[in-house]
């Protein structure tokens, strides 16, 4: 578990509003039909308890909450979890992410992966982008 300081939820907060601002835009509530090269094809669905889950913050608030305080503007410090899975290098990186999601998910640069394997967990399905050096767990 890795502790946030009251800076860090300062510093966070900014940049999860504007990404859920843009998660609400691009993803939200929206069918993606993703075609591979050889035919093959998955679709996805991005709902609005998944932002948490994206931007890997805990907080007091369930997802569906959270979300919405985010889009709103009023999610607080003290909605926020001081005990985090993941330092804040890490949570800022991920919601780097979701600042450009449209970048990664509306470009003709993205290479579909099915059944990716780490060495921590399987993931069904990851969307990568080799112009903004990213990828997108699902």
């Amino acid at each position: 578990m890795h502790k946030l300081s009251a800076s860090n939820k300062k510093r966070i907060i900014n940049d999860v509003v504007i990404g859920a601002r843009l998660y609400q835009k691009y993803l939200a509530t929206k069918d993606f039909l993703i075609i591979a090269d050889d035919g093959t094809y998955v679709e996805v669905r991005f709902h609005n308890s998944d932002f948490a889950h994206l931007v890997g913050i805990r907080s007091y608030l369930n997802d569906l909450s959270f979300y919405k305080n985010c889009v709103s503007g009023t999610i607080a410090e003290n909605n926020i979890k001081d005990q985090q899975h993941y330092d804040f290098g890490t949570l800022r990186k991920k919601i780097t992410l979701i600042k450009k999601i449209h970048k990664i998910i509306y470009t003709n640069s993205n290479v579909l992966l099915i059944n990716l394997h780490t060495n921590t967990i399987d993931f069904p399905l990851a969307i990568e982008n080799s112009e903004e050096k990213s990828l997108l767990l699902l």
